[in-house]
């Protein structure tokens, strides 16, 4: 058997090079709940990442090495478009930063549709829709009733928004539906009406568009 594969089996790949305690954590000689305490890592410490395999991390704090285990570090997510780190879990709170696609961030914890994280130093909240795994945006909608049923589209495919307000447009029916959000995270139809689209020769524009602004309004 080749040691060497087996091995890396189980060793995951660190890119993140920092992460950060969620709680006041041990800080052990060995990769064990039953090793020698080298020193307690207050919460919200930002520790370097040696290695990492299984449920341990190999750490470096205050220059003193050792294991911390995984469950009380943060953890790690990429944005996969430009992500605006806001002061509070709101829309409508003040930005912080503007985060790149494909940047890494490391999580402290989720709150409903919110990621408190930090982001080069700088602490705030995501919008949780805009992070993955590894970068990529999330799959692609699954547009069956989009033509026949938009309430159904939109609360079968768990549209999100980082706020309480949803606008679609069916350009094909030339209709225009807005939505206000459930206190269970649904959708309801407040409105919807007839629209016009663009010419030939400047048609309308197709995708997902994410509006972000204080104390905005829809003024019906």
């Amino acid at each position: 058997m080749n040691l060497e594969v087996k091995y890396e089996k189980y060793k995951r790949q660190q890119q993140d090079s920092y992460k950060y305690t969620l709680a006041n954590t041990n800080l052990r000689e060995e990769k064990s709940i039953s090793s020698n305490v080298i020193t307690v890592i207050p919460a919200g410490s930002k520790v370097q990442v040696i290695e990492a395999e299984e449920d341990w991390y190999e750490v470096l704090y205050n220059g003193q090495r050792g294991y911390v285990y995984s469950d009380y570090l943060s953890k790690t997510k990429y944005t996969w478009t430009d992500v605006t780190l806001r002061s509070y879990p709101s829309a409508e709170s003040n930005p912080v930063t503007i985060i790149p696609p494909k940047s890494m961030v490391q999580v402290l914890s989720v709150n409903g549709d919110w990621s408190h994280a930090m982001y080069d130093n700088q602490e705030g909240y995501i919008f949780s829709y805009f992070l993955s795994d590894d970068g990529n945006p999330p799959e692609e909608y699954d547009f069956k009733y989009f033509y026949t049923d938009m309430t159904k589209f939109v609360n079968d495919n768990q549209i999100k928004s980082p706020t309480i307000n949803l606008i679609t447009t069916d350009l094909e029916n030339k209709l225009t539906y807005i939505f206000e959000k459930n206190h269970d995270g649904s959708w309801n139809l407040l409105y919807k009406w007839s629209c016009t689209i663009g010419k030939p020769s400047t048609p309308t524009i197709n995708g997902t568009f994410y509006v972000s602004c204080r104390k905005c309004s829809l003024d019906l």
